[in-house]
Parts: C-alpha cells; sequence; structure tokens
C-alpha cells in the first residue's frame, strides 16, 4: 500500500466544501479522523476514491494549501 503525504486541511477543505461532515463519510473512510489530524496518512487509492466522494479533482490534495472560493471549482 502507497501512503501520500496529504495536507490534513486539504481533507478538511474538500470536505467542508462538498457540505459533508466527519460523520457523513465515517462508513466509507473509517480513518478519516486520523487522517485529518494528520495522525496517519491515507493510501493513494484511498485519496482517489475520497477525491470522488467529495467532488474534488485528485491534483488539489498534492496543492501547498486549499484553493481559494473563487478558483472556478464547480460546487456540488
Amino acid at each position: 500500500m502507497v501512503r501520500v503525504e496529504v495536507k490534513a486541511e486539504l481533507l478538511r477543505w474538500a470536505r467542508d466544501r462538498a457540505g459533508f461532515t466527519v460523520d457523513d463519510l465515517l462508513s466509507k473512510f473509517p480513518k478519516l479522523e486520523q487522517w485529518e489530524t494528520g495522525e496517519i496518512q491515507p493510501a493513494l487509492k484511498q485519496i482517489e476514491s475520497y477525491a470522488r466522494a467529495v467532488y474534488a479533482p485528485v491534483g488539489y490534495f498534492f496543492l501547498p494549501a486549499p484553493p481559494d472560493s473563487t478558483s472556478g471549482l464547480p460546487c456540488t
């Protein structure tokens, strides 16, 4: 399993932007709370699945900081 370094703030940004709470996604991503605290890093396949679940391009999870709200990324 290949783990990737993703900043917790990007995970939270994408979840918040999609209108989900941690509880909404825990059944599909049981370690989400640990990802968001930086305790553990997700695997690449998990990030790909998470990106689909929160309607965000997977590449956004590798940015240095969340994009601003005027970036043109469509909202759900």
